[in-house]
């Protein structure tokens, strides 16, 4: 990860229609990165263990954030490690330094998923929204069950655990 003082995991995960780059990350303890910077894409991700720290916000477990493309990101840190999963609207390209156009739009962020209105993180052309046991999962989208933590590329197609909570991203 550019610019910062130890490397990540990384496990991305294959490619979809939509271009979106996602993939689980696993942030060592002690892990930073001290100057600021950006992408000039949207990003979401959700913390699975641990802890992260960005732009003076700590999220642990079930925390999840979407942040705007050409947000300024600084005071990136995880001292306990971290495991979070995370979709890119593209590729991902560490920018240092403040972005030529500010973000056109508010983050939004959760200190647990559980706690998105509705179940919906995210108001856009896509979102993430949270799928109740039981419930119907969207015909096309992709899925993080948070019960065992696998992702599935058609969640529709594959079988879900019936006491499943699941992270569904819909297109």
């Amino acid at each position: 990860m550019p610019g910062a003082n130890l490397p990540v995991q990384l496990a991305r995960l294959p490619d979809l229609a939509d271009g979106a780059f996602r993939a689980f990350v696993r942030f060592p303890a002690g892990w930073s990165r001290p100057g600021a910077g950006h992408y000039p894409v949207a990003e979401e991700f959700l913390v699975l263990e641990g802890e992260l720290r960005l732009n003076h916000v700590t999220w642990r477990g079930g925390g999840y954030a979407w942040i705007a493309a050409n947000r300024i990101r600084a005071d990136s840190c995880s001292a306990p490690g971290c495991l979070a999963f995370a979709w890119f609207a593209a590729g991902p390209r560490w920018i240092s330094g403040a972005p030529a156009k500010p973000a056109l739009c508010a983050d939004t962020v959760f200190a647990h998923w559980r706690d998105a209105a509705g179940g919906k993180l995210y108001a856009g052309p896509e979102h993430h929204t949270r799928v109740a046991p039981g419930s119907q999962i969207p015909e096309g989208c992709e899925a993080l069950d948070l019960t065992d933590l696998c992702w599935r590329a058609d969640a529709r197609k594959d079988a879900l655990a019936e006491c499943s909570s699941v992270l569904a991203r819909v297109w």
